[in-house]
């Protein structure tokens, strides 16, 4: 601080000693600067009211080392310096003063690379990421294109860039965040949206559903199926399939004979109805039984008088046999047909010695001999004259 005594007895670059900060800025012809003691004016103008009191050879009070060829030249002649230095530092006074202080022009684009540096890791280090809003799982069919806008919004006001990192041609995404998914087959997709600010970019990882259910097949997206392949997000709908389908995509004709599912009382003679037309049909009974191929039951031909028995049926299950009476023999031509046993011609009789046996249908007779008398079934005896 400078005594008092010098007050208003300075002028030049360290301005009027008066206690009043607006006419500090003065040029050496006496021209102020407007300037309201708060706020300074632009450095350009204080610059050229500075340049107003510099010296020339003839005025300086400096004494130079004329040995040395040292003179006033040496450090006011330096236009061309600082016209360099302006280019190489970019307007940044530190740069500029380092060149101008050492004359050396890569000390100061040194320094102005690390403030440069250093700047931009203040930036990044300051910036949040985008905040991205949109769904991460996306569901669609098979050839049936769907659009998704996704939005972002940024802390520090940067403008945000989407982008998509995939392996596929089906799925893109312009700058603004229309994302537009149009499958064109089932093969896996990765897709990845990157919101880039300029300093730092976030990413989101999409899973990918895709729906390929044939032949009005139901998607059930809510149970999908993961390919097994670890290394992407890809997976494939559930398929509810018509009961005429089966399979995966329910392209399969459902085969409603399996011998868990057909009902048939005779398995292999249930025939499938062709996908699109559902379930199947059974045979006819098997002979003997009555029924609509699944509900078979039995037909007694006894009972019903459908049988080809002359004389007397047997029903069992699945069907009959015929028999004869007493004194009658199954015709072994002709099984329903009964014929009559000759008991006396074969010897299976009961007539006692000296009778005559004769055969009758389905029996037979005996009779003691002329001359006879007597039981023919015990004893016939010779009459007494």
């Amino acid at each position: 601080m400078l005594d008092t005594i010098y007050k208003n007895k300075t002028e030049g670059l360290l301005g009027i000693f008066n206690d009043d900060k607006t006419d500090d800025l003065m040029a050496a012809n006496g021209t102020k600067l407007e300037f309201n003691g708060v706020n300074l004016p632009n450095d350009s103008l204080i610059f050229e009211i500075g340049m107003t009191w510099k010296t020339s050879p003839s005025d300086s009070l400096f004494i130079y080392n004329e040995i040395t060829g040292e003179s006033w030249d040496t450090y006011n002649n330096n236009i061309e310096i600082i016209k360099k230095a302006n280019e190489t530092c970019q307007g940044n006074d530190e740069c500029i003063f380092d060149i101008l202080s050492t004359g050396n022009e890569a000390l100061g684009k040194a320094t102005l690379d690390s403030i440069i540096s250093a700047n931009e890791q203040s930036s990044t280090m300051n910036n949040f990421p985008p905040n991205v809003t949109g769904p991460t799982t996306i569901f669609t069919k098979l050839e049936e294109p769907i659009t998704i806008i996704y939005t972002a919004t940024d802390k520090n006001n940067d403008t945000v860039i989407f982008s998509l990192e995939t392996n596929s041609a089906d799925i893109n995404i312009t700058d603004d965040g229309v994302l537009v998914w149009y499958p064109t087959s089932s093969t896996p997709v990765n897709a990845t949206i990157v919101a880039d600010d300029s300093k730092v970019a976030t990413d989101m990882i999409l899973t990918l559903v895709l729906c390929n259910c044939t032949n009005n097949g139901d998607c059930l997206y809510d149970s999908p199926i993961s390919l097994g392949n670890e290394t992407t997000n890809f997976k494939v709908a559930g398929c509810n399939c018509s009961p005429a389908w089966t399979g995966m995509y329910c392209e399969m004709d459902f085969l409603a004979c399996a011998e868990n599912i057909n009902k048939c009382y005779v398995n292999n003679t249930c025939e499938d109805a062709k996908a699109p037309d559902e379930g199947y049909t059974c045979g006819p009974c098997p002979q003997h039984l009555t029924g609509d191929g699944e509900t078979c039951t039995d037909i007694n031909e006894c009972v019903d008088n459908t049988s080809e028995c002359q004389q007397e049926c047997n029903h069992f299950l699945g069907g009959y046999n015929c028999s004869c009476y007493a004194g009658y023999d199954v015709d072994k031509k002709n099984h329903s047909m009964c014929v009559d046993i000759d008991e006396c011609n074969n010897g299976d009789n009961m007539c006692a010695n000296n009778t005559d046996c004769t055969n009758l249908p389905g029996n037979y007779s005996c009779g003691c001999k002329s001359g006879y008398d007597g039981d023919p079934y015990i004893l016939c005896t010779g009459r007494a004259y």
